[in-house]
């Protein structure tokens, strides 16, 4: 009965940090497209501004 929670719990604990280490990359990701002085801006309407702030910025 031991084996099963601890093998569900180390599972969960290597899922968390893959997601949240993807999440983290898919921010810095997200930093470096965008310009870096406008991150909250950015961040806070991410779906639009996107593609206009990278053909502006380049």
């Amino acid at each position: 009965m031991t084996e099963i929670p601890a093998a569900a719990f180390i599972w969960s604990i290597s899922f968390a940090a893959a997601g949240l280490n993807f999440s983290i990359s898919l921010s810095t990701i997200k930093k470096t497209l965008l310009a870096p002085s406008s991150a909250t801006t950015a961040g806070r309407v991410s779906a639009t501004p996107s593609p206009k702030r990278t053909l502006t910025g380049r």
